[in-house]
């Protein structure tokens, strides 16, 4: 799955089923910048050649429930930009996938109740706030701000 914003500059993190996070010692992800005159299709999928282009992060730990502990799923990141757009690539593998839980629901509607995976945009980079991008395994999304002094979402923006 991939995400689209208008940002150039930023770090994130993904979460996933066991909430899995960036871990600590990592404060950034390479991307790679695409060609003047490439195109990425908006497909569902990392098959164009430029994905295999921008290195694979794997470097991902649990947030829940063992804070710091190895994830046990499985997750891959690739980041793309251009002069208008990041593109964020993100294959999260799960060894049982007839058990996602998934639900078609309106935007803003993917909660916990469900497995997603989050993507965290903090373009300024002091780790207090950041725009997230939230996708089921359905494609229903969810975006807003988030507020890491209370560990807040809101939807709202």
């Amino acid at each position: 799955m991939k995400i689209r914003c208008k940002l150039t500059s930023f770090a994130f993190f993904a979460l996933s089923t066991i909430s899995t996070s960036l871990a600590a010692e990592v404060d950034s992800i390479s991307a790679v910048r695409l060609a003047a005159d490439q195109y990425i299709p908006l497909d569902g999928t990392l098959s164009h050649p430029a994905w295999q282009s921008a290195p694979a992060f794997t470097g991902f730990v649990e947030k829940e429930p063992s804070r710091g502990a190895t994830s046990a799923y499985a997750t891959e990141v690739r980041v793309l930009f251009d002069h208008q757009a990041v593109y964020i690539g993100v294959v999260a593998k799960d060894p049982a996938p007839n058990l996602l839980r998934a639900r078609n629901v309106r935007h803003d509607g993917v909660d916990d109740d469900q497995d997603f995976i989050t993507i965290y945009l903090d373009p300024i980079g002091k780790r207090q706030s950041a725009q997230f991008f939230r996708i089921n395994a359905l494609g229903s999304t969810t975006d807003g701000m988030h507020t890491a002094s209370d560990d807040s979402e809101d939807n709202a923006p």
